[in-house]
């Protein structure tokens, strides 16, 4: 499948998977009261509490997405194209959230300088530093996935992904009935990588066709995704899960697997659509820029006009500076980033070339 093909349906996608998650930040676990989180919005939480699982969708998607964009591609041009990926829309969404904390909450500015840089490389988690924002847990998560496509792409056994999404997935079963050490569980991502190898399967059977093994592969990432789901809601909602809780979360990543199969076998189409493409830019910056800075925004406004009124507010505000982010980052900065990380890849690459 060649990749200046656009799948519009994975635009709508990622924005649902986003909005998804601002619901849940936004309209179910906004405050604390009394020690126990409360609920602003109890008619809508009804609904936006499962929002959690976008960022399971995320990696579905990512899952698909960077397969696709690793085939036939040289280790330095798939590491630069993540990188550009990334890193400016990053720093760009870190320095709006730290100065809308520093702006409206000093008292609760704890980060120093070395704190900051240690966000910058997205691996603060490894360090013992505090996240600038709690959402950016989720961007190891990505890094530890494109780490893995990274190494199959240098060791040239992109041409036998399937082989090694069977072994992957068979670590992680071993992962979930105990079997496997628990060092594996990060090594591999578990308990998400269901959902990375999901994803991978989906774009090969989008490509290259559906057979019985990649059938069977999708099998077993369900089960292993739905038994996940379980854990997650006694984590993700703020009581305990109840059975029919529980069942909600499972039908909801059982629709995000219909959804992928439709898609990878070409059942679904939308057609080309620059506003989707542009819904779809917005995601990563929205997602980045939402949670601390938004919450904090929204505090603010709440004590002068009605909670639903700010908390639309507080969401127009975070989609224009995600708007904004996309124009002026996305599409101008990132360019420029992209020939300097480029050219730097390339004199690497040349002066090992010349050691060796």
């Amino acid at each position: 499948m060649s990749e200046k093909i656009r799948i519009y349906e994975l635009d709508a996608l990622r924005f649902f998977a986003a909005l998804s998650v601002v619901f849940y930040h936004y309209t179910y676990r906004l405050v604390e009261q009394s020690g126990v989180q409360v609920s602003l919005f109890p008619e809508l939480s009804m609904v936006t509490k499962f929002g959690y699982l976008g960022v399971n969708l995320f990696f579905l998607i990512s899952g698909f997405v960077i397969l696709w964009s690793a085939r036939e591609k040289k280790p330095w041009a798939f590491l630069n194209a993540r990188i550009v990926r990334l890193y400016p829309t990053f720093w760009a969404s870190m320095l709006i959230t730290l100065s809308v904390l520093a702006l409206l909450d000093s008292n609760a500015f704890s980060f120093s300088l070395i704190d900051i840089l240690k966000n910058m490389t997205m691996l603060s988690g490894y360090m013992d530093t505090e996240y600038v924002d709690g959402v950016y847990w989720t961007l190891q998560v990505e890094l530890k996935f494109y780490f893995i496509v990274l190494l199959l792409i240098i060791a040239r056994q992109i041409k036998n992904i399937e082989a090694w999404l069977v072994l992957w997935l068979a670590v992680s079963y071993g992962c979930y009935f105990g079997y496997a050490p628990g060092v594996f569980k990060s090594l591999i991502i578990y308990p998400f990588s269901a959902y990375f190898i999901a994803g991978a399967t989906f774009y090969l059977m989008r490509a290259d066709g559906f057979n019985l093994l990649r059938g069977a592969i999708i099998i077993g990432c369900l089960y292993l995704a739905i038994g996940h789901s379980v854990d997650q809601s006694n984590s993700y909602l703020l009581l305990a899960a109840d059975k029919q809780q529980v069942f909600v979360s499972s039908i909801i990543v059982a629709i995000f697997f219909a959804i992928f199969l439709l898609i990878s076998l070409n059942k679904s189409k939308l057609p080309k659509n620059n506003l989707m493409m542009f819904l779809g830019a917005l995601t990563y910056p929205l997602y980045l820029i939402h949670n601390s800075a938004g919450k904090l925004i929204y505090e603010q406004l709440e004590p002068f006009t009605n909670k639903y009124v700010a908390v639309l507010t507080v969401i127009a505000i975070v989609l224009f500076i995600s708007s904004m982010l996309v124009v002026l980052v996305e599409r101008n900065l990132k360019y420029k980033f992209s020939r300097l990380v480029e050219q730097t890849n390339k004199t690497l690459f040349e002066k090992n070339r010349r050691a060796d």
